[in-house]
């Protein structure tokens, strides 16, 4: 282990992942849960700017209708695992994740059967000329507080620490095939076929008996309609999280895009150390996409 507002302001940007116009369905109040004590304030966050993290145990949260699921009821237990290697100063780096799926819905269209999923995330931040809000670091982001109410991202979960947050584009493998986003991301061209992606290394949210997330003194689940109200059950930097979203918009999701998958990885450890790929959309656009996807079908595992 490595220790260490649905109300949506309008002016929460269109390029982060953002909280459609979609509540979530109603869940009623827990039973039988222990009282929690007043929290001490958190540490500070002193990580990075180098990250070489190695994860495992796969929940795969919610899917098509709620992928956060805040009562726990629809977290599934998976097989596989995540690498992630990442210079939060140069704003580089890659992950990649494997795992397998008996029965997942990330789209209303799309069934992931008795499915292998590879998703792998090449490069972070924007294409030249899309602005990117502060936080977000160029892309990288290291001890970043996010979602909640901290101004940073929707709340679609409560307020955490992050030792490291991605932003960027992230290519989805079902059974060795691509499976392709949109035409247009981020309103360019998407010659790779990307989703939208996000990555955080956090405090843990979610218990992990019941995989519920609990408001601050665990009397009811949190809601992103009250995002003051929320609390983590360790402070422990040990949860990765990986978001795959389109840009299409979906009313009948929640979050409400058309497509969305939501994977943790529960246990984390330090990885070897490997070369960070320098991969940026910079140098990107100056190679022939030919290459390009040379390059990223490389890092298939």
């Amino acid at each position: 282990m490595i220790n260490r507002q649905l109300v949506l302001a309008s002016g929460i940007l269109a390029t982060g992942l953002i909280l459609a116009a979609c509540t979530p369905a109603a869940t009623p109040a827990p039973t039988a849960v222990p009282p929690t004590e007043a929290p001490e304030p958190a540490a500070e966050l002193d990580f990075g700017p180098e990250f070489h993290i190695q994860g495992s145990r796969v929940r795969l949260v919610g899917g098509y209708g709620d992928n956060m699921v805040y009562d726990g009821a629809n977290v599934q237990s998976g097989v596989g695992s995540a690498e992630m290697h990442l210079d939060a100063d140069a704003n580089t780096g890659s992950i990649v994740a494997t795992f397998t799926v008996d029965s997942f819905h990330p789209s209303k269209d799309i069934d992931l059967d008795n499915a292998s999923v590879t998703l792998i995330f090449p490069l972070f931040g924007f294409p030249p000329g899309v602005e990117m809000p502060g936080y977000m670091e160029g892309g990288i982001a290291d001890n970043v507080g996010l979602h909640g109410d901290t101004g940073n991202e929707a709340p679609i979960l409560p307020d955490v620490r992050n030792a490291a947050a991605t932003w960027g584009p992230v290519l989805v493998f079902v059974n060795g095939e691509q499976l392709m986003g949109g035409e247009t991301m981020m309103g360019m061209p998407n010659p790779m076929g990307a989703f939208l992606g996000h990555m955080m290394l956090s405090e843990v949210v979610r218990d992990p008996e019941t995989q519920a997330l609990y408001n601050s003194d665990s009397s009811g689940f949190y809601s992103p309609m009250d995002p003051h109200n929320g609390s983590v059950v360790s402070e422990d930097i040990s949860l990765l999280h990986l978001i795959v979203r389109s840009e299409t918009e979906d009313a009948d999701n929640f979050p409400g895009f058309d497509f969305f998958l939501h994977v943790n990885f529960e246990t984390t450890s330090e990885a070897a150390a490997m070369p960070i790929s320098d991969l940026t959309f910079a140098k990107m656009m100056e190679m022939p996409m030919d290459k390009v996807m040379e390059m990223l079908m490389s890092m298939m595992p």
